[in-house]
């Protein structure tokens, strides 16, 4: 059982948000449906909360000609599996949501993946040890990566990737939980902690999973928790070339999620028909 009365800190740590957005559907073919854009007016909308001028300007940087962003996702074109929308891959950002605290920082990448944007999101802290009181300022302010507050249709994941610095008493698993807590409203940390997260091993470093284990993707929350613990860690996490097998991985499994929540629905709509 995880002390309270210890003070926690971790080094380095960032936290990223994968979501996902359908741009198209089978009835409206190659023209992006209505809600397509929806990620991007959340990243609008982040940039006013937070006084973030880069976040405000996303939609700008992603137009192109006829004010249309992405492509139409062609059936055998490998090509628009995995784009980058942005012409310089990321987009860097500040906040500064209140004078009197530290600078944000974080970065935008912004993606199509044949029908479906995604975005990855992340605050970091880097070169700093952050106690975990601080999460809800610096990796997570105001909650504002939850799914309440991103609302996306296929869901998203969140990822905390940082140095643990623990007491000889303690174990990961007790840190992970202490790290729930930290970036969560109780309500919402107790809907995750009450299921055993699953876990394993990441490039040499403990990772946890959690999952709310909610059939509906906008609703549910799932979090990895992935700990740096050894110099490979460090060096295959900044290389990077896992990346994008795994934000495929979880457009995958966040689609899959969403056909079954669709099925549902349209079961129980023929079901009420015959009544």
């Amino acid at each position: 059982m995880a002390d309270q009365s210890i003070i926690r800190t971790v080094k380095n740590p960032k936290l990223t948000l994968i979501a996902f957005q359908l741009r198209n559907n089978l009835a409206l073919g190659d023209e992006p449906i209505e809600t397509a854009n929806h990620l991007w007016e959340k990243c609008q909308e982040l940039g006013e909360t937070l006084n973030s001028p880069h976040l405000k300007t996303l939609i700008n940087r992603l137009e192109q000609d006829q004010r249309k962003i992405g492509f139409p996702p062609g059936e055998d074109d490998i090509s628009n599996d995995y784009v980058e929308l942005l012409s310089d891959r990321f987009l860097h950002f500040y906040a500064i949501p209140d004078k009197d605290k530290p600078q944000l920082k974080g970065g935008v990448y912004p993606l199509q993946i044949h029908d479906t944007y995604a975005i990855d999101i992340t605050f970091h802290r880097p070169e700093s040890v952050v106690n975990l009181s601080e999460f809800n300022y610096f990796l997570n302010p105001n909650y504002c990566l939850l799914p309440a507050n991103i609302q996306s249709d296929l869901g998203q994941t969140l990822i905390l990737f940082a140095e643990p610095l623990l007491s000889e008493s303690e174990d990961y698993q007790d840190f992970a939980k202490v790290c729930v807590e930290a970036l969560f409203p109780s309500s919402d940390a107790q809907r995750l902690l009450k299921n055993t997260p699953s876990k394993g091993k990441f490039f040499g470093s403990p990772i946890f999973e959690y999952d709310t284990g909610e059939y509906n993707p906008s609703r549910s929350i799932n979090l990895l928790i992935w700990f740096n613990c050894s110099p490979q860690t460090q060096m295959l996490e900044a290389q990077g070339n896992y990346y994008q097998l795994l934000i495929n991985l979880l457009c995958c499994r966040n689609k899959i999620m969403y056909s079954y929540t669709q099925a549902r629905w349209c079961y129980q709509q023929a079901k009420n028909l015959y009544k």
